[in-house]
């Protein structure tokens, strides 16, 4: 499972991420012809779906780690991963055009929409890479964090070892000082 998934206030949060990007690509579309509300109608629940896909970015990035990939299959992985993803949301975003367009109030925009859509195929792909990218640096996270928790494991083994010479030690240097009294430091 997607360590997101995993617990509600992290999902909370990526998907509050994800609204704020939705409004404010909202703002910028409102410079191409759409209202707002036209805009938010669009682009809510389009960025609310499309959270969920980018999480596939997750295996992407498990599948082709950058320490261990050439960089030629993580390019080639990345790019069909991208535009797969922008692809898929493309296809909903014309689905939902399609939906919005059947209501009453949103039916004047759908020449706008469907205007909107190779915008939002390239700003898919960006978002997608985006996503990517993020996940890699988590990778990079957790592999520093399995370093250092690995490097305090060895102090401690290390430290322990030490101790067991110092009582080995003491326990020589007390059976050859006094007998009987190496037994006690057991």
């Amino acid at each position: 499972m997607h360590p997101i998934l995993g617990r509600i206030d992290r999902l909370a949060a990526y998907l509050a991420v994800w609204l704020s990007a939705s409004v404010l690509l909202a703002g910028l579309y409102t410079r191409f012809g759409l209202g707002w509300i036209e805009a938010l109608a669009l682009l809510s629940p389009l960025f609310l779906v499309y959270a969920f896909v980018c999480l596939s970015a997750w295996y992407v990035s498990r599948a082709t780690p950058l320490t261990t990939s050439s960089i030629l299959r993580v390019l080639l992985s990345s790019a069909a991963a991208s535009a797969f993803a922008s692809a898929l949301w493309l296809a909903l975003a014309q689905g939902w055009i399609l939906a919005l367009s059947m209501m009453a109030a949103f039916a004047p925009a759908a020449d706008r929409y469907a205007q909107q859509l190779p915008f939002m195929f390239a700003f898919g792909i960006l978002l997608f890479l985006l996503s990517l990218a993020f996940h890699y640096v988590l990778l990079a996270f957790e592999s520093a964090l399995r370093a250092r928790r690995r490097q305090l494991e060895l102090e401690i083994v290390t430290r322990e070892a030490e101790l067991r010479a110092l009582r080995a030690h003491i326990r020589t240097i007390a059976k050859l000082s006094v007998p009987g009294v190496g037994e006690s430091f057991e």
